[in-house]
Formats: structure tokens, C-alpha cells, sequence
């Protein structure tokens, strides 16, 4: 038991550094599929990887030192199914009680270990049939797949890593697992309709989609300042040794700094897709003029060039400051009296800063109130707005239907028209009769 407990809290431990890498990938697929996050959706993506992260470690840990080490009997599979029930053969020979020989079965290590492989991949049978919607018999398939990796892994020595196999494959583990996700899955099908309803709350991110949050626009950015630094570090590793060996390599690897990345990213990108970063594609955004209408290249740069700028005003105005403040001219009575005062002006730039942060944040909280789309300064001096590309094609949706709608009416208008212009003629025709 020390074993499984010691597994598990390794799991515990390398999670959150996994969960800080999948963080933005999870955001962009809920983003592309349900339109915005859910705080019930993310919780069930990250439980969900924290089982599987906890499922193959109990399996695959704790590992041996020796990477040649040899386990006998383990250079073969074990292939005959329900082999691992032999052990059970003496104690139904023998002449123990019934309470006695049925207390030996249940303690048997034989049971206790298939209960453990079909309990081990009964949350999964739950995950992929309630929150991932698949079928039960794709639910066992995966179950099926996700037990033979187990086994691979364990038969191949982690695919090399070990000289030999350093567990049993055993296909009663295979059949146990399997087993598991099933029914993991009926378990789940009878107590769905004591859980949230996942169509309700994909229909209400749907809704909240329409809306480009404030998070999905800080994702999108994030995006294009790792692809850029990608970049960067690639080219750099390419030069050679001398650039990764620069003390400022960090600063040199940052996108926003290197002019050319900068025109890559946020220009040259755009004017190919129609005012998108890779960023903005990622996450279904794009850069819009006011008026909605997808906004040009230079527009979109001008943008990102503002949100740069707007974003180091503050710290680069206050490092000035306080650089002149600790090395003042000596004639010069007002550098004179910054030194004096160094601890105050730190203060009033840290305020400065801080309100400068509050009053950003508090725009964004009333945008979000007011199911609005936050205005930002760079925004409104470069004349754009970050919209949902399932609000643009909504709104083409829209446009398209009215306009055959209004076909329509001019259509079945049209012969009414001419019917009364008909009637009209007869009516005149026999009035000219009667007065011939």
C-alpha cells in the first residue's frame, strides 16, 4: 500500500508542472470547441489529466536503478487468460472451512490485484463515456488501448529505456482494465442525470463565445510571443554557441524586442490571413475596425505596436526617473532633491503602477459585466476592436438569411402585382364596352 500512496504523491507533485503546459493547449481547444471556459469543463480537463498522470505511475513506478536489470519470467508475456487464477486451486483443494476458504479467496493476492486493474481504469470508462460523450463500445475500445499501452510500456522496458522487461505483461491485466472501463462506464450512464448536463453548459459557453473575453485576447497574444520565441531560440541554436552563450540571450529571444519578429508576428502574418495573428487563429479571434470589418495589416500592427508600448510606458518612466534620481547632476538643484528623496519616489511610482494596473482591471470586470468586449486604449487610438470570428460568421449568417428573405417577399409579391395589374385591365376594357 506504501507503494501505491508513494506513486500517487509523485503524481501529485509533477502535476502542476504539466498542468502549467497543457494550461494554454486545454484553453485553446475549449475555446475552438465550446467557445468560451468553464469552470466545470477545465476542472473536469485537468481531474481527468491528474487520474491519467496518477494511473501510469501506480502502473509504470516505482522504476528500478539498474537499467539491465532481468526480473525471471518476465522476458515473456504471460498470454493465457485467467492464468493468474491458479493460485487459487490449492485453497478450493484443501480442508478449510467454508467461512475459512472464502476468507483465503477474498485475501488472496490474485483477487486483490485483478480488483485493483479493473478498479484502475474505472474512472476512465466514467471520463470518456460522461464527459467526453463517447459510446460504451468506444469506451471499451479506448479502455482496451489504454491498458495494452500499459502493458507495451512495461514489456518493452519503457520502449528501450531498459534492457529487459522490468514487470509482467500480463493479458489479465489487459482483460481487468478492459473490464474496468466498462464498467466505469454503465456507472456513469446511471448516475448522469445527477451531474451537469454538458449540453446545457456547452450551450452556454456557445453563448458566452460570441464575446471576445479578456482571457481569450491575453491567450491569443501569449501564443504569438511563444511561437515567436520558438523562433528566436531555433535561429539562435542555429548560429551556434556564441548566441545561446550571451548573457542577454533571454532578452535577445524576446519577440516584442527583435524588430523583424515583430513585423513577422504582427504584420506580415495578418496581411496572409486577413487581419489574424497565429495567435488570434489559435483562439478564433481576429483584429476588426470598428465598424466590424476585418481590419488591414498595418492596422493590426499598429495595434500591437500601441499594446507594447502603452505596456512599458510606466516602468520605463519610472526606471528614468529613479536612475536620475540615484546619479543626479551635482548643480542641479531639483536632481538634487530626487536623490534626497529616493524612497518616496519609488513609492509614488509603485502607486502609480498599481493604479495604472487597478484602473485596467477594473475595466475589464465592468466589460465582463456588461457582456461587452473591453475597450482598451491602444484599441481606441488605433481605431480596432478584437472580435470572435463566431460572431463574424453569425452576423454573415444572419445578413445571408435576411437577404433571402427579402427575395422571398419580392418574389411573392411579384405575381400579386401583376394579378391586380390584370384585373385592372379587364376592369377597364369592360368599362370602354359599355360606353361604346
Amino acid at each position: 500500500m506504501s507503494v501505491y500512496v508513494g506513486n500517487i504523491m509523485t503524481a501529485v507533485a509533477a502535476f502542476p508542472l504539466i498542468a502549467f503546459f497543457i494550461t494554454v493547449p486545454v484553453a485553446i481547444v475549449e475555446y475552438n470547441k465550446a467557445g468560451a471556459l468553464h469552470w466545470f469543463r477545465l476542472f473536469m480537463v485537468f481531474s481527468f489529466v491528474f487520474y491519467l498522470l496518477c494511473a501510469y505511475f501506480l502502473v509504470l513506478l516505482p522504476l528500478p536503478e539498474d537499467l539491465s536489470i532481468v526480473v525471471p519470467g518476465a522476458e515473456h508475456p504471460r498470454l493465457v487468460p485467467f492464468n493468474s487464477f491458479k493460485g487459487l486451486i490449492p485453497v478450493f483443494q484443501s480442508d478449510l472451512g467454508l467461512l475459512e476458504k472464502t476468507r483465503a479467496i477474498i485475501t488472496h493476492p490474485c483477487i486483490y490485484e485483478y480488483l485493483f486493474n479493473i478498479l484502475l481504469l474505472l474512472p476512465l470508462g466514467a471520463y470518456l463515456h460522461y464527459y467526453f460523450r463517447l459510446s460504451i463500445p468506444k469506451t471499451v475500445l479506448v479502455g482496451f488501448l489504454v491498458s495494452l499501452s500499459f502493458e507495451t510500456l512495461q514489456y518493452t522496458g519503457l520502449l528501450g529505456i531498459y534492457d529487459h522487461p522490468y514487470r509482467y505483461a500480463d493479458v489479465d491485466d489487459l482483460i481487468a482494465n478492459t473490464l474496468g472501463a466498462y464498467i466505469g462506464a454503465l456507472l456513469s450512464q446511471r448516475v448522469k442525470g445527477s451531474l451537469p448536463d454538458m449540453a446545457k453548459i456547452d450551450e452556454s459557453t456557445h453563448a458566452r463565445g460570441r464575446r471576445a473575453s479578456l482571457t481569450r485576447r491575453v491567450l491569443s497574444f501569449i501564443v504569438d510571443l511563444s511561437i515567436g520565441r520558438v523562433i528566436l531560440v531555433l535561429i539562435a541554436l542555429a548560429i551556434g554557441p556564441e548566441a545561446v552563450n550571451d548573457p542577454e540571450f533571454f532578452l535577445n529571444t524576446a519577440p516584442l524586442r527583435n524588430p523583424f519578429m515583430f513585423a513577422a508576428l504582427f504584420a506580415l502574418v495578418p496581411l496572409i490571413t486577413k487581419g489574424q495573428t497565429l495567435g488570434q487563429k489559435a483562439l478564433g479571434v481576429y483584429t476588426a475596425r470598428l465598424d466590424a470589418s476585418r481590419a488591414p495589416w498595418h492596422l493590426v500592427a499598429a495595434r500591437y505596436y500601441l499594446l507594447w508600448l502603452f505596456a512599458n510606458i510606466p516602468g520605463f518612466v519610472f526606471g528614468r526617473i529613479l536612475r536620475v534620481a540615484l546619479n543626479p547632476p551635482s548643480d542641479n538643484f531639483i536632481f538634487t532633491f530626487m536623490n534626497e528623496h529616493v524612497a518616496a519616489i519609488v513609492l509614488a511610482g509603485l502607486i502609480l503602477i498599481v493604479l495604472w494596473a487597478l484602473h485596467f482591471l477594473w475595466r475589464a470586470i465592468k466589460a465582463k459585466k456588461q457582456d461587452k468586449s473591453m475597450v482598451t486604449l491602444y484599441g481606441l487610438v488605433s481605431r480596432t476592436r478584437v472580435l470572435t470570428v463566431q460572431a463574424e460568421e453569425e452576423a454573415a449568417a444572419a445578413a445571408a438569411a435576411a437577404a433571402e428573405q427579402a427575395v422571398v417577399a419580392a418574389l411573392a409579391a411579384a405575381p400579386a402585382g401583376n394579378e391586380d395589374a390584370g384585373a385592372g385591365d379587364k376592369d377597364e376594357a369592360v368599362h370602354e364596352g359599355e360606353v361604346d
